[in-house]
């Protein structure tokens, strides 16, 4: 509304010297908004919005500039401002992913062509703004008023007044393509309006220009819509747009390991240790977000690797996956544990819910233990993160069937109840158990490189009759340990939610017509 007014506002002026005073006032206001602005992007972020080393780094790998210092990172994110007012008109360089260390960047000393290209940018970009801010609104109002408003509208999440969660993102540039499309329409209607005086042929030709650029916009958007049909064609658009990003090697990589295709596993591969290296060399990562990323899919898919080499009887493969996906996956597990630590420390149970997660790295390390019958180690590595993980159903599963390939059978069975109370719509978990108890071996679908599509139930047993004595007792030691769970985590509602779904599950209503008083979890 402000720019508006500044702009496109009109006052009745009845005579000359109130038309000076109209002039006068905006001009005033414009070098104070100016002056506002400029304050605001030096102050502000070292007052209202102090840059924590810790919250920093967890975004470093999509937000480099938060690891440079305070001019590098707003000279390079006013050049990056500018590259997204020019792709608003000509968006000639779009990717779904700006992640280190796709964009060039500046870095003192200034001595490479990239830092010279980025300070090209930032003046041009300086240059344009002051333009539209301090002429514009003088000469041409309108222009003024589609331009600046684009500036507003982008300059929230440009990293100079704070720094965001990302570097650059085109949904973000979505709000001011409006405007400067507005601009564009501007330009053109008071460039035909002036050259219609000299002739048809330079308006048609200009129109003809128009609409070309316009019809070829349009059609290269329209192909690459088709970027997002398929997960496949997805990665491979980010990596053909987005080649030196850590993440789109990390995720075409994974992609196409994920193919079912041993050749291409193995370029799979190349990537995704690629873009581990990328971003665990950095010095801004050993122990954050990114490199926990990087390692945890390295991990994951060298794991799935290993799944391949065995079905294919390549031992060399088979041993080398195992091995890599093992050192990828405790090191994952190490930094996870390093950022849990200092909330560990604390008895606020609240503190559970700024932890880090590690259930489903720990849950893929304990695979690749197991494959290399390492069963024993594979409980301890879980183990080591229960206190953080005793709520989740897979963790539990996992946990379960690692402490019966190692020997402890009563206490890996335990673990499958617990998961089973806490999931207790999981039929395949329930017949597993069933087969267990009757064979006393893991079926094939748990082993631990078992193909993703081995989910066929012919070789399971029926689900677990809740009628027998034995299964009813097991399932009242789970709950009982379940609701210990909860308890210890101050989370007495799903505490209730559980008491009372067992209860429904163990004492059938034409059995026992009044459960209210009942409760399951009693010892």
């Amino acid at each position: 509304m402000v720019w508006h007014r500044l702009t496109l506002g009109r006052i009745d002026a009845s005579s000359t010297s109130d038309f000076k005073k109209l002039l006068d006032f905006k001009a005033k206001a414009l070098i104070g908004v100016f002056i506002f602005a400029a304050l605001g992007v030096i102050i502000t972020p070292k007052l209202a919005f102090r840059e924590r080393a810790g919250d920093k780094m967890a975004i470093a790998g999509d937000n480099a500039l938060v690891t440079q210092s305070f001019t590098e990172s707003r000279i390079n994110a006013t050049a990056i401002l500018g590259q997204n007012l020019v792709n608003t008109i000509i968006p000639y360089q779009v990717s779904a992913d700006y992640s280190y260390s796709q964009l060039p960047m500046l870095e003192w000393p200034v001595d490479e062509p990239a830092d010279y290209q980025q300070i090209t940018w930032a003046i041009l970009t300086v240059f344009f703004v002051g333009i539209a801010v301090l002429l514009l609104p003088r000469k041409s109002p309108a222009l003024a008023f589609y331009i600046g408003s684009a500036l507003l509208v982008l300059a929230p999440t440009a990293n100079i007044f704070v720094q965001i969660g990302t570097i650059r993102a085109d949904r973000l540039v979505y709000p001011g393509i409006w405007f400067m499309a507005g601009a564009v329409a501007w330009v053109l209607q008071n460039l035909l309006a002036r050259i219609e005086k000299h002739g048809k042929t330079l308006p048609v030709l200009i129109i003809g220009t128009a609409t070309v650029a316009i019809v070829s916009v349009a059609t290269y958007t329209h192909f690459r819509a088709v970027d997002w049909r398929t997960n496949k064609q997805f990665w491979a658009a980010m990596q053909a747009t987005a080649p030196d990003s850590y993440k789109a090697m990390l995720g075409y990589g994974s992609n196409l390991v994920k193919q079912d295709d041993y050749e291409l596993a193995k370029t799979g591969l190349e990537y995704v240790e690629a873009g581990f290296k990328k971003i665990t060399d950095v010095p801004w990562t050993p122990s954050q977000g990114a490199s926990v990323l990087a390692r945890q899919t390295a991990g994951s898919c060298w794991l799935l690797f290993a799944t391949m080499a065995k079905e294919k009887g390549e031992i060399n493969d088979l041993r080398l996956a195992l091995s890599k996906s093992e050192t990828h996956l405790r090191e994952a597990l190490s930094k996870i544990d390093e950022m849990n630590a200092p909330r560990l420390k604390s008895p606020d149970q609240k503190e559970y819910a700024n932890l880090a997660r590690g259930d489903v790295i720990a849950i893929a390390l304990s695979k690749a233990l197991r494959a290399q019958n390492k069963a024993a180690e594979a409980v301890d590595v879980l183990k080591g993160s229960f206190r953080i993980n005793k709520l989740n159903a897979g963790y539990l599963e996992a946990l379960g069937f690692s402490c019966i390939e190692s020997g402890a059978t009563e206490e890996g069975e335990a673990y499958l109840f617990q998961a089973l109370v806490l999931n207790d719509t999981n039929r395949e978990l329930s017949r597993v158990l069933n087969t267990w108890m009757r064979t006393r071996a893991v079926p094939e679908q748990k082993a631990p490189l078992a193909k993703q599509d081995a989910n066929s139930e012919e070789n399971l047993a029926p689900p677990l009759d809740i009628e027998d004595p034995s299964v009813r007792e097991k399932l009242r030691d789970a709950a009982l340990k379940v609701d210990g769970y909860l308890k210890e985590e101050n989370r007495p509602l799903e505490a209730a939610r559980l008491q009372r779904a067992l209860r429904l599950i163990l004492y059938r209503e034409w059995n026992a017509p009044d459960t209210s008083n009942l409760s399951i979890i009693s010892p």
